[in-house]
């Protein structure tokens, strides 16, 4: 391999960080509509950790980044793994797995071992969970090693150390997949959708307090003297929540890498519940019932003809839960009547309501995503996303 083997490890006191990125060609039209296309379909990757060596490590580290920062490595992906069910033997040109990740195919360059005995070899092919590999062993590997999967890439070109003393070092690093050097892997396929869209049903870490930006576009024509003329175009506000989001299993954390995936960045769109407690029932609705009286008329003077709040989550204390399309806003008496255009498939009683949120169609506000690993297995991230009209589903 043309790559050089990085033999490092991430100090875990700190966070091991994975960027994946899209590009998006956004279009919006004078009243807000929007046109976007994706122009990258297959996400970037990039890495951030921090190294902390010292004595011999050290030196070899300084002489690395002094004569090679600027050639490829083979990096092994800390947060991409599995481990080896048994002892590998040198001159063997098979490993056997404890699990086989979708990342783990033929083709794929992996990193058996950590430290002095890590090597790089590419899969000839997988057989149940026996690994093929395009040549031999050099070195002999216990049973539960790491097996990792091989990223090949560049160093920023920048990068800066702090010398603790004079053998000991701690280096924050940047480190860029090189496109198109893995196949890649089209994630899961999404398990919960709503007409026609995906749902985004993740709740937000509330130890790190979200933020909500609301924007009312208005076009200005002021010449600085006299009176203004105000265009309100847009006939929407748009709202921008940016969220952490905890997991503590890989599996679960992927769940979210691969919804955004499936997104392609900004390009498409969801729905998302607000987990705020959006609407107080005032009345009893029936099982199967269409009919949700909500306390006040407020909700019907403002929203009765707005064409972005046009859908609902509901939970109940014991964890069941619907989703409804709204068909009409009306009045009873001092309360505002929701009609929803299927019925619920049970009765909702005020006392029994833990949350009635809108769920508003929206797409993700930017086209990275950041996932902060913590261990291994325990990551968050922090995502924004951003409402948008309620329209028919793209075909």
């Amino acid at each position: 391999m043309s790559a050089a083997l990085w033999t490092f490890v991430p100090n875990w006191k700190n966070s091991f960080s994975v960027t994946r990125k899209f590009s998006t060609d956004i279009l919006t039209s004078e009243n807000g509509q929007e046109q976007r296309r994706a122009i990258v379909t297959t996400p970037r990757r990039s890495y951030e950790f921090t190294l902390l060596e010292w004595g011999k490590a050290f030196q070899r580290l300084k002489h690395i980044l002094q004569m090679r920062q600027n050639q490829p490595v083979i990096f092994p992906d800390s947060v991409r793994l599995t481990r080896l069910a048994s002892d590998a033997v040198v001159n063997g040109a098979a490993i056997s797995v404890t699990d086989v990740p979708r990342w783990l195919r033929a083709g794929a360059t992996i990193v058996i071992g950590d430290r002095d005995t890590r090597e790089a070899m590419q899969v000839l092919s997988v057989v149940g969970s026996s690994v093929n590999l395009t040549e031999s062993l050099v070195f002999a590997h216990r049973q539960n090693e790491r097996v990792y999967f091989g990223v090949t890439g560049l160093f920023d070109a920048q990068l800066s150390s702090t010398r603790h003393t004079n053998t000991v070092n701690e280096t924050p690093i940047a480190f860029e997949q090189m496109p198109l050097s893995e196949a890649y892997v089209s994630p899961d396929t999404g398990d919960l959708t709503f007409n026609g869209r995906e749902v985004f049903i993740h709740k937000p870490d509330r130890r790190v307090d979200p933020t909500v930006t609301s924007n009312h576009p208005v076009t200005r024509l002021d010449y600085g003297q006299g009176a203004i003329a105000l265009k309100r175009l847009i006939t929407w506000g748009i709202r921008t929540t940016q969220a952490t989001y905890l997991k503590r299993t890989a599996a679960d954390m992927q769940a979210i890498e691969d919804f955004f995936e499936r997104q392609l960045g900004r390009q498409g769109e969801f729905y998302a519940p607000t987990w705020e407690e959006d609407l107080t029932l005032a009345a009893v609705t029936p099982p199967y019932g269409v009919n949700m009286i909500i306390e006040g008329r407020l909700v019907y003077d403002l929203y009765a003809n707005n064409g972005v709040y046009r859908s609902l989550y509901v939970r109940l204390n014991d964890g069941r839960s619907a989703m409804k399309l709204i068909d009409s806003f009306g009045l009873s008496g001092a309360n505002t009547v929701i009609q929803v255009t299927t019925g619920f498939p049970f009765e909702l009683q005020p006392a029994a309501i833990d949350m009635i949120c809108w769920m508003p169609v929206c797409r993700f506000a930017t086209d990275a995503m950041t996932t902060e690993w913590i261990t291994d297995q325990v990551a968050q991230t922090q995502l924004s996303f951003q409402t948008l009209p309620a329209l028919s589903p793209e075909a």
